[in-house]
């Protein structure tokens, strides 16, 4: 079925041409498949609803099997949280010592200073890579304080689903 129109239709259901005053085709607009595109995008919809679902029955199976109890998730959070934990202490001791250092060099590079002497190229060099020493320090720690951030929210997000789950809280401490 052909119509000649002035206007374009407000819902395309079907294939249409625009043509100039001349009857020359400028655009082919084809049909919009409104059908055929709610559809895939509901199927969609669904299958990836599905896939969600199963991943968290997945987990949920997965965290009943793993711990008895909100007690063993707080001691798994504990033992995965102490290596990051050991390895800021190991930096900021090894900050420490990069700090005494380079007080020393910047104390040595100000007595150059003060008698107009020109610093040993050494010593400026040296200074350069202490400060580059903290900075690398700093950003490591950094990390592991992500790392330490990241593991508490994830215990934490698996300690209140297991208990959405059982549907029990910590137990209270026995009074002995």
């Amino acid at each position: 079925m052909v119509h000649y129109s002035e206007t374009m239709p407000q819902e395309q259901n079907f294939d249409t041409t625009q043509m100039n005053k001349q009857g020359r085709v400028i655009r082919q607009l084809e049909k919009a498949p409104l059908d055929r595109q709610v559809a895939s995008e509901k199927t969609d919809r669904e299958r990836q609803q599905k896939q969600q679902s199963a991943e968290q029955k997945r987990r949920d199976d997965a965290l009943i099997k793993t711990y008895t109890d909100v007690l063993e998730i707080d001691a798994a959070r504990e033992r995965n949280i102490a290596l990051p934990f050991q390895a800021i202490e190991g930096l900021k001791v090894q900050r420490e010592k990069v700090m005494e250092s380079l007080n020393v060099l910047a104390s040595q590079a100000d007595a150059y200073d003060k008698q107009s002497k020109p610093r040993p190229p050494g010593l400026t060099e040296d200074i350069q890579d202490k400060r580059r020493q903290m900075t690398r320090i700093a950003g490591d720690i950094k990390r592991y304080e992500g790392q330490v951030t990241l593991i508490r929210n994830k215990y934490d997000e698996d300690k209140r689903r297991f208990i959405e789950i059982k549907g029990e809280a910590a137990p209270l401490p026995s009074k002995s």
